[in-house]
């Protein structure tokens, strides 16, 4: 049975991933009205999979006969300056996102919660993974302007 202190976090939890998709959801749109399609696209993905992890651990309180409780969901940032920016912003949220799954996994381990630590590795390797897809896309995006610089001076190198 799972401890109202850790069912309390595990709340918080979900309503951070519904916030997490929320603000995925605003950053698709950002991109969409910049007509940065992929981006839209790829947000839009993150927006449904951040759902997917807040009816994952609704569904688990449920389980262990707790009552999910929802609450007000802020209203996220709306626009960004570029896509690095937007890029830089979805790191920082998802080291956050790790920061708050490892602490609930804390709280598991000293409440000696099997199921809860069972439940939660799923999480604590998600997010392994969401950070390493991140940082990949924020150094791939650092390379394009040096990629396109070394196409320029490739075709400048070309003159008769």
């Amino acid at each position: 049975m799972i401890s109202k202190n850790l069912a309390s976090k595990l709340n918080e939890q979900m309503n951070m991933e519904f916030a997490s998709a929320y603000a995925y959801l605003a950053m698709s749109n950002d991109a969409k009205t910049k007509e940065l399609g992929g981006t839209s696209h790829w947000m839009f993905s993150q927006y449904k999979e951040e759902l997917d992890h807040a009816f994952k651990i609704n569904k688990y309180l449920l389980e262990q006969g707790e009552t999910p409780e929802f609450e007000a969901v802020s209203k996220p940032k709306a626009t960004f300056t570029d896509l690095e920016e937007m890029l830089v912003a979805t790191m920082s949220h998802e080291v956050a996102v790790t920061k708050a799954i490892n602490n609930l996994m804390s709280i598991a381990h000293e409440e000696k919660d099997y199921a809860s630590i069972a439940f939660l590795n799923w999480f604590v390797l998600e997010q392994v993974e969401e950070e390493d897809v991140v940082r990949g896309l924020i150094e791939r995006f650092r390379m394009y302007p040096k990629a396109h610089l070394l196409l320029f001076d490739t075709h400048l190198g070309q003159r008769v």
